[in-house]
């Protein structure tokens, strides 16, 4: 009958004279070790011994699960003696460890051993340690079966990309079963070698997530490490995965992501302007950083969902740099013509205007470089004629910047834009135009 067997390290009273003990290589008490029927039980019990100390004797027992404890082995004069009953299956390990083969529920019980000897100076000493053997005939999970489970909680991977994973097992083993799982994926392919976890094999699924069913299942090759009859059914589970609504959560994951990056990324740049930073170069470099991190983000995201998924949850955001009217009239509309991001095809980069997409509550922002040494900058946000927001530049300066936000609530196709109140040369480099729709009604 095939079984399952694990180890429980069970500490001992017992009383030490001189400098012997069991070494660091030895098992710790408390410690599990998982074997099936017909393995190996191994009991590495290893001593290390000072200079002088000698081993007089040797005894291993065991106890079954009825208290009745026998003698199965000596050790005397390094002669090893295992009683009949055990002579083909017992075998010495170093000085004190015992190896067991082929296990099965009758050998089920406590094993001990303890180790007499004495010092150089003549003092005795005793060592002992003991460890249960236990046998279940059955999968090592909660239920001696497997299952394979869904956690569509997105998480961020190491390479920046947002996963989900699919979970396999509830196995009690406290490290890496003595096995691995093969997955089969929808479109049959195959995955083997998956991590381990707190009791479960782990699939991470990243976007496109394939839509159907994913099997977990134990190799033929794998069954008897896993202590399952060849014929077993508990060794396979599948789930049903919806592909389409996997993605949307890692999409969601994505643009809540890139909403705290812009969040803080906005706040460094307030700080920049109180802190009267003068140089468009560490301008510039802010800006390149800001597209380096939104674009790839923007790109992932929006890669295999279509522009009407996004527009049917009231998601709305875009970012514009560059000008292309730099030397404009005062009144003139600042047309921002490199659209950087625009998922709801809401900014026009020939007039400058952005329509809203929904009606809702929105968040704009500008910033604005300038080319001139003789006047002061000056623009502003308006929203349907009004103006909402205007910000100027501190010094009549080459490379000094202004920067202005401003919170509207608009209904859809009114229209929001940015206007040189001041007609003067402006840096096409330190322009930008941004928003995105924070509340939809």
């Amino acid at each position: 009958m095939l079984g399952l067997a694990f180890i429980v390290l069970v500490a001992s009273r017992f009383e030490v004279s001189g400098s012997a003990q069991f070494s660091a290589t030895s098992p710790n008490d408390g410690e599990t070790f998982v074997l099936c029927d017909g393995k190996t039980l191994v009991l590495p019990w290893n001593l290390t011994l000072a200079p002088g100390d000698v081993i007089d004797n040797i005894k291993w027992y065991s106890t079954d699960h009825t208290n009745v404890t026998e003698l199965i082995a000596t050790s005397t004069n390094d002669m090893f003696m295992p009683v009949p009953a055990y002579s083909n299956r017992l075998k010495f390990l170093e000085n004190g460890g015992l190896l067991l083969s082929h296990v099965t529920e009758g050998d089920a019980g406590i094993y001990s051993v303890e180790v007499i000897g004495h010092d150089a100076s003549g003092t005795a000493f005793t060592l002992k340690r003991s460890a249960q053997l236990e046998i279940q005939d059955s999968l090592h999970t909660t239920d001696h079966r497997l299952h394979v489970t869904y956690d569509g909680v997105p998480v961020q991977g190491s390479n920046g990309r947002w996963l989900v994973r699919l979970l396999c097992g509830n196995f009690t083993y406290p490290s890496h079963p003595p096995f691995d799982v093969e997955w089969r994926l929808p479109s049959i392919r195959y995955v083997n070698g998956t991590s381990y976890e707190n009791g479960h094999f782990v699939l991470w699924l990243s976007a496109p997530v394939e839509n159907g069913d994913y099997m977990c299942s134990i190799p033929p090759e794998s069954r008897r490490a896993a202590c399952l009859h060849s014929n077993s059914q508990n060794g396979e589970d599948s789930h049903h995965v919806d592909g389409m609504g996997a993605r949307m959560t890692l999409v969601e994951a994505h643009l809540t992501a890139l909403q705290k990056e812009n969040n803080a990324l906005r706040a460094e740049n307030t700080q920049l302007k109180t802190d009267q930073v003068d140089s468009t170069y560490n301008l510039t470099q802010k800006i390149e950083l800001l597209e380096s991190q939104l674009q790839p983000a923007y790109n992932t995201s929006l890669l295999h969902i279509s522009q009407g998924s996004i527009r049917s949850r009231g998601q709305a955001s875009f970012y514009a740099r560059g000008l292309n009217n730099t030397y404009p009239g005062f009144d003139d509309t600042l047309i921002v013509n490199d659209v950087v991001v625009d998922d709801a095809n809401a900014y026009n980069s020939t007039n400058g205007y952005y329509k809203a997409p929904y009606n809702g509550t929105y968040f704009f922002s500008g910033t604005l470089g300038f080319n001139e040494s003789t006047t002061y900058a000056h623009f502003a946000l308006f929203a349907e004629g009004r103006k909402i927001a205007d910000s100027w530049t501190d010094k009549p300066n080459i490379g000094e910047m202004a920067t202005l936000h401003g919170i509207v609530r608009l209904k859809q196709d009114q229209q929001a834009l940015l206007k040189a109140l001041v007609s003067e040369s402006y840096d096409p480099k330190g322009t930008s135009f941004s928003g995105y729709l924070m509340y939809a009604d």
